[in-house]
């Protein structure tokens, strides 16, 4: 009991501090890692559409495989590092990732075999395949809840400039051959591997440099690091309770965490969690399948490949704009509203996308478009948060974003014959068809946001 009592006022003491430089410090370390982790994936958008014309010798199986090797890296990397991040730490895991990112980012950028790339890119995605959700776990556990959502989003907002940063870094090189097949040339994607490896390597680093968890570690009986990590982010040390209520449910075996978010054990657990897998699973055609394969569908419509990777690199920009934006407004809507206004402009974008031809007209609406998608993930994995009990909430998140890696991984395998077959058109009525669906589920299944105070 004494040790919960403890537990529980390092908890309290993080609720009521103040936003300081080692915050500011820990948010930005992990904003970068967001940023590898994005740009690690937009490198995807550059092969789908560079590639086609320079590797003409590899069959389109092969190219699929290609595209949906890091995502099939993270169907593996998902539950294990969140298992990694339960065990050992939130911050030793993050750093594992960055430093595996480093090696398998670098042997990708100087290797002449095809199949070896994409072992690179498996391993990689293993990296990488649990970060966003440990990134949002790690700053929740440290952030009081009046500044969480917004801090939270505010590290999206950097990460997604990973994206433009990765893409323009290849359109301006315009060094976008294969194997040195125009004269030898060091390729612009391999320069950007470079460039993803080294700053990676800077980010492992940083995370050397701020605090663990208190919350982890006084959840797992280690008190005295505990205080030390929280005086290192400027609270006081806490003194140990020698009486007390009931622990904390972040923190007592004891404590009926269910209760926690107004969720009764059993059927409605069940229901809850179904409703988010399945929203995971969707979400990955909008906001991660069609930013990669953008570029692939531009060159369908018959724009060259210096417009397509122009389009591409300037309509990411909607990431971070999207994630801006919600943090000003994220709580002004209950997050079902927010979710189902997303999903009802995201289908107006895409027809707009859909039936363009002009080049200004395809770049307003894939703007549009991607910014919506980067608002509407970043609510679900919030609300997602909010409606899933403690006990189970990381187990729960990280497996259900495993799934999204898992159908990120399977899609272009499907839709790249789809798109050379029946043209972009059919590509887009699978991506509306999965919105259309997540909003079905939103309004008919999803249950309503608990208090805020619930899930503090």
């Amino acid at each position: 009991m004494l040790e919960a009592a403890n537990a529980q006022d390092i908890g309290k003491a993080l609720d009521h501090l103040r936003f300081g430089r080692m915050h500011f410090a820990t948010a930005l370390i992990a904003a970068l890692g967001l940023f590898i982790d994005i740009g690690e994936l937009a490198l995807n958008a550059v092969f789908s559409t560079s590639f086609p014309d320079r590797m003409a010798f590899v069959p389109t199986w092969g190219q699929s495989i290609l595209l949906g090797s890091v995502f099939a890296g993270g169907i593996v990397g998902a539950p294990l590092f969140g298992l990694l991040a339960d065990r050992y730490g939130r911050r030793g895991a993050m750093q594992l990732s960055m430093a595996m990112v480093a090696v398998f980012s670098a042997v990708a950028a100087i290797t002449q075999s095809y199949w070896l790339l994409i072992a690179c890119r498996f391993l990689s995605g293993v990296a990488l395949g649990a970060y966003p959700p440990l990134m949002t776990a790690w700053l929740t556990d440290i952030l009081a809840p009046r500044l969480r959502a917004r801090i939270i989003l505010w590290a999206d907002a950097l990460g997604f400039l990973g994206a433009p940063a990765v893409v323009f870094v290849v359109y301006r090189l315009d060094g976008v051959t294969v194997f040195g097949s125009d004269g030898g040339a060091f390729d612009a994607w391999r320069i950007a591997l470079i460039g993803c490896a080294a700053t990676a390597i800077f980010c492992s680093i940083g995370f050397w440099l701020v605090p663990e968890s208190p919350r982890w570690l006084a959840a797992r009986g280690q008190l005295a690091a505990a205080r030390r990590a929280l005086s290192r982010l400027g609270g006081l040390t806490p003194t140990p309770a020698v009486s007390g209520g009931a622990p904390a449910a972040e923190y007592g075996a004891a404590a009926p965490t269910l209760t926690a978010v107004g969720v009764e054990p059993g059927i409605q657990l069940r229901q809850r969690l179904a409703v988010i897998f399945v929203l995971y699973a969707l979400r990955a055609v909008p906001t991660i399948v069609f930013p990669i394969m953008m570029g692939l569908v531009l060159r369908a419509k018959g724009l060259d490949l210096g417009t397509s990777l122009l389009l591409v690199a300037t309509s990411s920009f909607g990431g971070t704009c999207g994630t801006l934006c919600a943090s000003v407004m994220i709580e002004r809507f209950e997050r079902r509203t927010a979710l189902y206004l997303c999903g009802a402009l995201l289908i107006v974008c895409g027809l707009l996308f859909t039936a363009a031809d002009d080049v200004t007209l395809l770049l307003f609406s894939a703007c549009a478009f991607l910014t919506l998608g980067a608002i509407f993930g970043p609510v679900l994995s919030i609300y997602a948060a909010e409606i899933i009990p403690t006990s189970v909430r990381a187990t729960a998140t990280a497996t259900a974003w495993g799934v999204t890696r898992l159908v990120s991984s399977l899609l272009p395998v499907a839709l790249l014959p789809l798109l050379a077959g029946a043209g972009p058109g059919s590509f887009m009525a699978v991506v509306l068809g999965s919105v259309a669906i997540s909003m079905i589920v939103i309004g008919g299944f999803a249950p309503p946001q608990p208090p805020r105070q619930s899930i503090v």
